[in-house]
Protein backbone atom coordinates (compact mmCIF):
# COMPACT_ATOMS: atom_id res chain seq x y z
CA UNK A 1 0.00 0.00 0.00
CA UNK A 2 2.71 2.35 1.00
CA UNK A 3 4.64 1.48 -2.67
CA UNK A 4 1.21 2.69 -4.38
CA UNK A 5 1.02 5.43 -2.22
CA UNK A 6 4.35 6.87 -3.32
CA UNK A 7 3.67 6.18 -6.95
CA UNK A 8 0.51 8.32 -6.73
CA UNK A 9 2.43 10.96 -4.95
CA UNK A 10 4.96 10.86 -8.19
CA UNK A 11 2.40 10.92 -10.69
CA UNK A 12 0.35 13.56 -9.51
CA UNK A 13 3.82 15.67 -8.92
CA UNK A 14 4.79 15.20 -12.45
CA UNK A 15 1.60 15.99 -13.67
CA UNK A 16 1.66 19.19 -12.17
CA UNK A 17 4.56 19.92 -13.14
CA UNK A 18 3.70 18.97 -16.95
CA UNK A 19 0.68 21.43 -15.98
CA UNK A 20 3.63 24.17 -15.59
CA UNK A 21 2.77 24.62 -11.81
CA UNK A 22 4.95 27.85 -10.72
CA UNK A 23 5.74 25.75 -7.39
CA UNK A 24 7.79 23.20 -9.97
CA UNK A 25 9.98 26.17 -11.74
CA UNK A 26 12.91 27.45 -9.82
CA UNK A 27 12.22 31.20 -9.15
CA UNK A 28 15.27 33.60 -9.33
CA UNK A 29 14.88 36.40 -6.64
CA UNK A 30 15.54 40.02 -7.79
CA UNK A 31 17.56 41.55 -5.19
CA UNK A 32 20.04 44.86 -4.87
CA UNK A 33 23.92 44.44 -5.32
CA UNK A 34 25.78 47.09 -3.78
CA UNK A 35 29.61 47.09 -4.87
CA UNK A 36 32.02 50.02 -3.98
CA UNK A 37 35.00 51.07 -5.25
CA UNK A 38 38.25 52.53 -2.98
CA UNK A 39 41.34 54.11 -3.19
CA UNK A 40 42.31 53.52 0.23
CA UNK A 41 46.00 55.66 -0.17
CA UNK A 42 48.90 53.22 0.83
CA UNK A 43 47.04 50.91 2.00
CA UNK A 44 44.90 52.37 4.44
CA UNK A 45 47.94 54.04 6.29
CA UNK A 46 45.53 56.69 8.56
CA UNK A 47 43.88 54.07 10.32
CA UNK A 48 46.80 53.12 12.61
CA UNK A 49 44.42 50.78 14.65
CA UNK A 50 45.59 47.01 14.87
CA UNK A 51 43.99 45.78 12.21
CA UNK A 52 43.08 48.25 10.40
CA UNK A 53 39.70 47.98 12.92
CA UNK A 54 38.10 51.39 11.75
CA UNK A 55 38.60 50.78 8.30
CA UNK A 56 37.02 47.40 8.89
CA UNK A 57 34.03 48.85 10.73
CA UNK A 58 33.57 51.22 8.16
CA UNK A 59 33.00 48.31 5.82
CA UNK A 60 30.69 46.81 8.02
CA UNK A 61 28.90 49.35 8.12
CA UNK A 62 28.44 50.01 4.17
CA UNK A 63 27.62 46.31 3.90
CA UNK A 64 28.50 46.01 0.10
CA UNK A 65 28.56 42.80 -1.37
CA UNK A 66 31.55 43.03 -3.32
CA UNK A 67 34.35 45.85 -2.48
CA UNK A 68 37.22 46.61 -4.86
CA UNK A 69 39.98 48.27 -3.28
CA UNK A 70 43.42 50.30 -5.06
CA UNK A 71 46.83 51.07 -3.46
CA UNK A 72 46.60 47.89 -1.09
CA UNK A 73 49.76 48.14 -0.28
CA UNK A 74 51.35 46.79 2.71
CA UNK A 75 49.08 43.42 2.62
CA UNK A 76 49.72 39.91 1.96
CA UNK A 77 47.08 37.42 0.43
CA UNK A 78 46.89 36.09 3.79
CA UNK A 79 46.15 40.00 5.86
CA UNK A 80 44.09 40.85 3.10
CA UNK A 81 41.66 37.68 3.94
CA UNK A 82 42.29 38.16 7.61
CA UNK A 83 40.47 41.85 6.67
CA UNK A 84 37.96 40.27 5.20
CA UNK A 85 36.57 38.43 7.31
CA UNK A 86 36.67 40.98 9.70
CA UNK A 87 34.09 43.02 7.68
CA UNK A 88 32.17 40.10 6.00
CA UNK A 89 33.53 38.79 3.39
CA UNK A 90 34.56 35.19 2.77
CA UNK A 91 36.69 35.61 -0.66
CA UNK A 92 39.36 37.83 -1.44
CA UNK A 93 42.13 37.94 -3.81
CA UNK A 94 45.40 40.54 -3.90
CA UNK A 95 46.74 41.20 -7.55
CA UNK A 96 50.50 40.96 -6.24
CA UNK A 97 51.73 39.53 -3.02
CA UNK A 98 55.29 40.23 -1.97
CA UNK A 99 56.19 36.68 -0.36
CA UNK A 100 54.63 35.20 -3.72
CA UNK A 101 57.06 37.28 -5.68
CA UNK A 102 60.92 35.45 -5.83
CA UNK A 103 63.16 38.27 -4.99
CA UNK A 104 60.41 41.31 -5.17
CA UNK A 105 61.82 44.39 -4.45
CA UNK A 106 60.82 48.14 -5.47
CA UNK A 107 57.11 48.80 -7.51
CA UNK A 108 57.06 45.39 -8.74
CA UNK A 109 54.99 44.86 -5.25
CA UNK A 110 53.83 48.27 -4.81
CA UNK A 111 50.14 49.58 -5.13
CA UNK A 112 48.38 46.37 -6.04
CA UNK A 113 44.98 46.15 -6.39
CA UNK A 114 42.39 43.47 -5.06
CA UNK A 115 38.15 42.23 -4.21
CA UNK A 116 36.40 40.67 -1.77
CA UNK A 117 33.13 39.86 -1.83
CA UNK A 118 30.87 37.42 0.03
CA UNK A 119 30.34 35.31 -2.95
CA UNK A 120 33.03 33.07 -4.42
CA UNK A 121 35.75 34.79 -6.97
CA UNK A 122 36.49 32.61 -9.60
CA UNK A 123 38.24 32.69 -12.73
CA UNK A 124 40.90 34.66 -11.50
CA UNK A 125 44.05 36.41 -14.08
CA UNK A 126 45.74 38.72 -12.76
CA UNK A 127 47.68 40.81 -15.06
CA UNK A 128 51.12 42.62 -14.07
CA UNK A 129 53.04 42.41 -17.33
CA UNK A 130 52.78 45.78 -19.50
CA UNK A 131 50.83 47.66 -16.77
CA UNK A 132 52.23 49.83 -13.81
CA UNK A 133 50.09 48.62 -11.28
CA UNK A 134 48.36 45.63 -12.81
CA UNK A 135 44.77 44.57 -12.68
CA UNK A 136 42.38 42.06 -11.66
CA UNK A 137 39.95 39.73 -14.29
CA UNK A 138 37.71 37.71 -12.18
CA UNK A 139 34.17 36.72 -12.11
CA UNK A 140 31.72 37.35 -9.10
CA UNK A 141 28.11 36.58 -8.80
CA UNK A 142 28.26 35.96 -12.24
CA UNK A 143 29.43 39.21 -13.59
CA UNK A 144 33.05 39.78 -15.79
CA UNK A 145 34.64 41.94 -13.31
CA UNK A 146 37.93 44.10 -13.63
CA UNK A 147 39.68 46.40 -10.94
CA UNK A 148 41.97 48.53 -11.94
CA UNK A 149 44.31 50.91 -11.33
CA UNK A 150 45.95 52.64 -14.16
CA UNK A 151 49.49 54.79 -14.70
CA UNK A 152 49.90 58.25 -13.01
CA UNK A 153 52.23 59.25 -14.21
CA UNK A 154 52.46 58.99 -18.08
CA UNK A 155 49.16 59.96 -20.75
CA UNK A 156 50.78 57.08 -23.24
CA UNK A 157 51.06 54.58 -20.47
CA UNK A 158 47.43 54.61 -19.24
CA UNK A 159 46.83 54.59 -22.81
CA UNK A 160 48.79 51.60 -23.59
CA UNK A 161 47.43 50.28 -20.20
CA UNK A 162 43.84 50.64 -21.60
CA UNK A 163 44.21 48.99 -24.99
CA UNK A 164 45.29 46.00 -23.00
CA UNK A 165 42.23 45.88 -20.53
CA UNK A 166 40.06 46.64 -23.77
CA UNK A 167 41.04 43.89 -25.61
CA UNK A 168 40.86 41.57 -22.28
CA UNK A 169 37.40 42.16 -22.53
CA UNK A 170 36.90 41.55 -26.63
CA UNK A 171 38.84 38.34 -26.29
CA UNK A 172 36.83 37.42 -23.53
CA UNK A 173 33.71 36.71 -25.16
CA UNK A 174 29.58 38.18 -24.97
CA UNK A 175 30.64 41.80 -23.79
CA UNK A 176 27.56 41.02 -20.96
CA UNK A 177 27.34 41.88 -17.37
CA UNK A 178 30.77 43.46 -17.22
CA UNK A 179 31.88 45.50 -14.69
CA UNK A 180 35.57 47.56 -14.94
CA UNK A 181 36.39 49.75 -11.84
CA UNK A 182 39.25 51.35 -10.04
CA UNK A 183 41.46 53.94 -9.90
CA UNK A 184 42.33 55.52 -14.01
CA UNK A 185 44.28 58.10 -12.95
CA UNK A 186 42.58 60.20 -15.69
CA UNK A 187 39.84 62.61 -16.45
CA UNK A 188 36.55 61.89 -18.78
CA UNK A 189 34.79 63.90 -21.81
CA UNK A 190 31.33 63.41 -19.95
CA UNK A 191 32.86 65.47 -17.43
CA UNK A 192 34.21 68.53 -19.54
CA UNK A 193 31.83 70.98 -18.75
CA UNK A 194 33.60 71.07 -15.04
CA UNK A 195 37.31 72.03 -16.18
CA UNK A 196 36.26 74.58 -19.03
CA UNK A 197 37.16 77.59 -16.75
CA UNK A 198 40.88 76.02 -16.87
CA UNK A 199 41.52 76.38 -13.28
CA UNK A 200 42.27 71.84 -12.85
CA UNK A 201 44.16 72.22 -16.02
CA UNK A 202 46.53 75.08 -14.72
CA UNK A 203 46.79 72.96 -11.01
CA UNK A 204 47.92 69.89 -13.71
CA UNK A 205 50.87 71.74 -15.20
CA UNK A 206 51.57 73.45 -11.94
CA UNK A 207 52.19 69.90 -10.81
CA UNK A 208 54.18 68.92 -13.65
CA UNK A 209 57.07 71.57 -13.20
CA UNK A 210 57.37 70.16 -9.75
CA UNK A 211 56.86 66.32 -10.90
CA UNK A 212 59.14 67.03 -13.86
CA UNK A 213 59.84 63.07 -14.61
CA UNK A 214 55.77 63.20 -14.94
CA UNK A 215 53.92 63.89 -18.79
CA UNK A 216 49.71 63.43 -18.40
CA UNK A 217 49.28 66.72 -20.63
CA UNK A 218 49.27 65.68 -24.16
CA UNK A 219 50.35 69.07 -25.84
CA UNK A 220 49.46 70.93 -22.70
CA UNK A 221 46.32 69.75 -22.44
CA UNK A 222 43.59 67.14 -20.26
CA UNK A 223 43.66 64.03 -21.71
CA UNK A 224 40.43 62.18 -22.21
CA UNK A 225 41.62 60.17 -24.87
CA UNK A 226 41.08 57.06 -22.33
CA UNK A 227 38.09 57.44 -20.99
CA UNK A 228 36.68 58.11 -24.17
CA UNK A 229 38.09 54.65 -25.58
CA UNK A 230 36.11 53.00 -22.68
CA UNK A 231 33.41 54.64 -23.62
CA UNK A 232 33.54 54.21 -27.53
CA UNK A 233 33.91 50.18 -26.97
CA UNK A 234 30.57 50.57 -25.60
CA UNK A 235 31.12 51.03 -21.54
CA UNK A 236 28.44 53.17 -19.49
CA UNK A 237 29.53 55.21 -16.85
CA UNK A 238 27.18 53.92 -14.07
CA UNK A 239 28.01 57.76 -12.16
CA UNK A 240 27.34 59.64 -15.38
CA UNK A 241 24.04 57.47 -16.07
CA UNK A 242 22.90 58.38 -12.60
CA UNK A 243 24.57 62.08 -12.54
CA UNK A 244 21.94 63.77 -10.74
CA UNK A 245 22.47 61.60 -7.21
CA UNK A 246 26.53 61.93 -8.47
CA UNK A 247 25.90 65.97 -8.03
CA UNK A 248 24.49 65.43 -4.57
CA UNK A 249 27.62 64.17 -3.32
CA UNK A 250 30.08 66.60 -5.12
CA UNK A 251 29.83 65.39 -8.44
CA UNK A 252 32.69 66.95 -9.99
CA UNK A 253 36.44 66.00 -11.11
CA UNK A 254 36.47 62.30 -10.85
CA UNK A 255 39.70 59.96 -11.85
CA UNK A 256 37.69 57.17 -9.91
CA UNK A 257 35.05 55.13 -11.87
CA UNK A 258 32.49 52.12 -12.42
CA UNK A 259 31.74 51.15 -15.83
CA UNK A 260 29.41 48.62 -16.81
CA UNK A 261 28.36 46.68 -20.24
CA UNK A 262 25.21 48.36 -22.34
CA UNK A 263 23.04 45.32 -20.79
CA UNK A 264 23.08 46.22 -16.93
CA UNK A 265 22.77 50.08 -17.90
CA UNK A 266 19.10 49.79 -17.24
CA UNK A 267 19.49 47.71 -13.76
CA UNK A 268 21.88 50.65 -12.25
CA UNK A 269 19.68 51.37 -9.23
CA UNK A 270 22.20 54.58 -7.88
CA UNK A 271 25.89 54.83 -8.03
CA UNK A 272 27.31 57.68 -5.98
CA UNK A 273 29.87 59.06 -3.48
CA UNK A 274 30.16 58.15 -0.44
CA UNK A 275 31.06 61.19 1.95
CA UNK A 276 31.23 60.95 5.29
CA UNK A 277 33.51 61.45 8.09
CA UNK A 278 35.51 58.25 7.92
CA UNK A 279 36.27 59.05 3.88
CA UNK A 280 36.66 62.70 4.48
CA UNK A 281 39.36 61.26 6.74
CA UNK A 282 40.90 58.49 5.38
CA UNK A 283 42.30 58.32 1.93
CA UNK A 284 42.77 61.24 -0.94
CA UNK A 285 39.71 59.64 -3.02
CA UNK A 286 36.27 59.29 -2.55
CA UNK A 287 35.04 56.08 -2.52
CA UNK A 288 32.55 55.22 -5.25
CA UNK A 289 29.48 52.84 -4.87
CA UNK A 290 26.74 51.17 -7.81
CA UNK A 291 23.72 49.31 -6.37
CA UNK A 292 22.41 47.04 -9.38
CA UNK A 293 19.13 45.15 -9.41
CA UNK A 294 20.71 41.50 -9.43
CA UNK A 295 18.70 38.66 -10.06
CA UNK A 296 19.76 35.72 -8.09
CA UNK A 297 18.84 31.84 -7.90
Amino acid sequence: MKTIQKLTAAILLTASCAGLSVSCVPRSETKNLKIICYNILYGMRRDTTQGKRLFAEWVRQQNPDILALQEVNDFTQFTLETLAAEYGHDYAVISKDPKLIPGSVGSRTKFPVSISSKSPVVNVDKVLDNMWHGFIKCKVEGYNVIVLHLNPHLYEARRREIRTVLETVKQSGLFEKWIIMGDFNTVSPLDSAVYADGKYLQRKKEQEKVHTRNNNLPDGQLDFAVSQAILDFGFVDAGWADRENYRKDGFTRRIDFIYVSPDLRDRIVSCRYITDDFTAAYSDHIPVELVLKHDSE
